[in-house]
């Protein structure tokens, strides 16, 4: 439980009184406990220096508190997947493992692009929350809600072209592609539930609910697992039953969701606000910072695009090899993600109360987090590569060889990692347009050179450079800004309403 700011406790050395957490409760204790005429040594070490380094960081207990329950609620979508990936890795046809792959990489396609609705939401409405601005908390609800409904709304309306695009994009046996199309049709009717989804835990993590966020995706996933069980292990649905599990549990989590949202919410409130809505004037800068981060993940998408497709032209084999190493760098992102929601939660919040020092100690922070994660993850899959991908499917001919490819996973998961929670630094900064430059100018003069020069030589090794340069040239040119970008306190900006 976040402890609250109303607490506070008199520090023993310089005699004043200090908001309550675990830091400055523990700097205390130590305090207490070695007396100076006792341990006049020990003592001068909690001296006013390291009491000023510790409140520099007085923001750790609150972000640590975000960041489990992040991880807790995040890692459920992954492996939901992950489960999902299991059932159909231990069918007897391998096609139904490579066709969800595939049709799985399109729906995420569309899916990830708006992906930026609930970082939006997420920073805008901490924002508003710092600012202690219930109006702007509540417009942010509706217009991010609004957005999604609209897109989502759209995408099923408009799947046949969309399929019709994203498969055309893509070469495969006609057994993936048959299984591919199954799954599409299915799962692609959970979109406006998908879209939902983003703004609902976005909006409800901003306020740092955090107890909402984590039972409305445990519920959530929970069922997608049950699911997954029933239509592909027990019916033998295969591809089809995947997409329909998916969309079933999505439809029921965001009813899930709108429970939390309306036990939050009062009419009166609504009725207040409504008509504000659709404020061009005020609404523009929202749509402005999700045009920026849409274009930022159209770059996104289309690198890892190009990455599967010219994996698909390699032969099954070397796909689904990079298909197992996609899905573990996804994994280690829904990681990434949570730290990334903490930032953007505590940064809005700062942001919004004027504390923009605050920002670049809670950025560190977070990349060193993320950084010792993405460390672990990528070591023990160069150690244990048949123990670690066996988990996803039991066909050998996939593994056997995967352990050549393995050790690109150390670069790609903590560049991929560096540059994810970059990005949500600047989304409280609501400098979208950085975010966009970063990504075109990596994907032009990194990523695409070198999958020109792959076209000589046709390996997996430069594919795999190509998307490890991509990351790291997006990392230098974000840290560039960053001293750019971080203004001294009392430089909050009201958010438009």
């Amino acid at each position: 439980m976040l402890v609250s700011s109303a607490d506070t406790l008199r520090n023993p050395v310089i005699g004043r009184k200090q908001e309550v957490n675990f830091i400055t409760t523990l700097y205390v204790v130590l305090c207490q406990f070695y007396k100076a005429e006792h341990h006049p040594k020990i003592y001068k070490l909690l001296n006013m220096k390291n009491y000023l380094f510790l409140q520099k960081y007085d923001f750790l207990t609150r972000f640590i508190n975000l960041t489990f329950v992040n991880i807790v609620s995040g890692i459920m979508v992954p492996l939901a997947t992950l489960i999902s990936t299991i059932f159909l890795g231990h069918l007897a046809e391998i096609q139904y493992l490579t066709g969800v792959a595939l049709a799985g990489e399109i729906i995420n396609l569309f899916y990830g692009l708006f992906i930026s609705l609930r970082m939006s939401a997420t920073a805008l409405t901490a924002i508003a929350v710092g600012q202690n601005d219930r109006e702007a908390v509540l417009l942010s609800g509706l217009r991010h809600g609004l957005l999604a409904l609209v897109i989502g709304l759209a995408i099923v309306l408009f799947q046949y072209p969309l399929g019709k695009l994203g498969f055309g994009l893509l070469s495969a046996d006609p057994d993936t592609l048959t299984s591919a199309l199954d799954y599409f049709n299915a799962r692609i009717w959970s979109a406006p539930a998908t879209l939902l989804r983003f703004i609902i835990m976005g909006w409800l993590l901003g306020q740092e609910k955090v107890t909402s966020v984590l039972i409305i995706s445990v519920v959530g996933n929970a069922l997608n697992i049950i699911f997954d069980y029933f239509f592909i292990v027990r019916w033998e649905y295969g591809s089809t039953g995947a997409g329909i599990s998916f969309a079933i549990s999505e439809y029921i989590t965001v009813f899930i969701g709108g429970i939390f949202v309306c036990l939050d919410l009062k009419w009166s409130e609504v009725k207040m606000v409504i008509d504000k809505v659709f404020y061009f004037s005020t609404f523009k800068s929202t749509l402005a910072l999700n045009s920026n981060l849409l274009g930022a993940n159209i770059v996104l998408f289309f690198v890892f695009g190009l990455f599967s497709y010219l994996g698909v032209g390699m032969g099954k084999i070397t796909y689904a090899e990079n298909a197992l190493i996609l899905q573990f760098v996804t994994l280690n992102l829904f990681l990434a993600d949570a730290l990334k929601l903490s930032l953007e939660t505590v940064g809005g919040t700062f942001k919004g109360q004027g504390k923009n020092s605050k920002l670049v100690p809670l950025l560190w922070i977070a990349l060193g987090t993320g950084i010792i994660i993405s460390l672990l993850f990528s070591i023990t899959s160069v150690l244990f590569p048949q123990t670690v991908f066996g988990l996803f499917t039991n066909h050998s001919e996939i593994t056997h060889n995967i352990y050549i490819y393995v050790p690109w996973l150390i670069v790609i998961l903590i560049a991929s990692t560096v540059a994810y929670i970059l990005m949500g630094h600047f989304i409280v900064l609501e400098a979208g347009n950085f975010i966009l430059n970063s990504s075109i100018i990596a994907a032009v003069f990194g990523f695409l050179p070198t999958i020109i020069v792959m076209f000589w030589f046709y390996n997996n090794h430069i594919l795999l450079l190509a998307l490890s340069l991509f990351f790291i040239l997006r990392i230098i040119i974000l840290a560039f800004h960053i001293p750019t970008t971080s203004g001294g306190d009392n430089s909050s900006t009201k958010v438009a309403v």
